[in-house]
């Protein structure tokens, strides 16, 4: 899926046959993400504060309840995300969509890596980022 195109990119990636669910992995440092940081596409919308991407994501049905990824000792959901960004209007798409209010946060394990140590994509089902563009990356 190429995000780098926003909206459109997440649009034409799921119509090809992406899943809005799949992880990205940043081969490099892109904005707050450090190097081999496994950010949902949800959660780029997010941190990005793209409203279109996040609205294309939700209509491809992205799960508004798989955590986001991000380098935090939490993993968050979106819409713990979205709250902690005070971001209302991406709350209210993310609850309209089915995200759980109640979800508990839940401390990282520390048995399972942020990152694999390689920065390759891991088996967690990941797609590795190619590439940036102002504030974004892309997954091929």
């Amino acid at each position: 899926m190429d995000i780098r195109s926003g909206a459109r990119g997440v649009q034409g990636g799921v119509r090809a046959g992406a899943s809005p669910n799949k992880r990205l992995l940043f081969n490099e440092d892109v904005g707050p993400l450090p190097h081999g940081c496994k950010c949902t596409p949800l959660g780029f919308a997010l941190l990005s504060d793209d409203a279109d991407m996040l609205q294309a994501l939700l209509a491809a049905k992205a799960d508004p309840n798989k955590p986001v990824g991000l380098p935090h000792k939490y993993d968050m959901t979106p819409l713990h995300l979205a709250a902690a960004l005070c971001r209302p209007g991406a709350v209210s798409q993310l609850l309209a969509a089915g995200a759980d209010p109640a979800a508990a946060l839940v401390r990282r394990s520390s048995s399972k890596p942020t990152r694999p140590p390689d920065g390759r994509p891991s088996d967690y089902g990941d797609q590795e980022v190619r590439g940036t563009w102002r504030g974004g990356a892309h997954a091929r």
